[in-house]
């Protein structure tokens, strides 16, 4: 009877084990939906503010670069289809950032100018908004291709 005992128990062990491991796999499962669920949810409340500001004003287009993971702040790639002056990057760069994160509470987004001959892409400017920090990180390249940063406290 001893034996038939340690059986029992050792059955029951395992069942214990298994369902544990169950509950612990459908947990892992849940929470790789409900994360994709508010990812494809945050991706679809910031799309369309500054995307639309953007189509409607005929500035360029939008695309959005999104891991999927839902952890890292979504970003967007600007594409101007005309040169932008280099006189004019930062300011169009400072403004740009500044309705990214009043419509979207975007934070990083860089501007490029796709040459229609060449095809080939010229990055303009990159910024970088913290919004504990109230501050904006622009790099922005003149016509020789040096980058340039500047720092500034924002207030939006």
């Amino acid at each position: 009877m001893h034996t038939t005992d340690v059986k029992r128990r050792k059955a029951r062990s395992q069942v214990y084990l298994a369902i544990a491991i169950a509950v612990l796999a459908l947990m892992m499962l849940g929470l790789y939906a409900y994360m994709r669920q508010v990812a494809a949810a945050r991706a679809a409340a910031h799309k369309h503010s500054f995307y639309e500001y953007v189509v409607t004003h005929h500035i360029g287009q939008l695309t959005d670069i999104d891991t999927g993971t839902g952890i890292e702040p979504m970003s967007y790639v600007l594409t101007l289809g005309h040169p932008l002056p280099v006189d004019q990057r930062l300011s169009f760069a400072v403004e740009m950032a500044r309705l990214y994160a009043l419509y979207d509470h975007g934070q990083s987004l860089t501007i490029v100018f796709a040459d229609p001959a060449t095809k080939r892409q010229q990055t303009l400017a990159e910024t970088q908004y913290d919004a504990q920090a109230r501050q904006l990180t622009v790099l922005w390249a003149d016509d020789q291709g040096s980058m340039h940063t500047v720092k500034q406290p924002v207030n939006w």
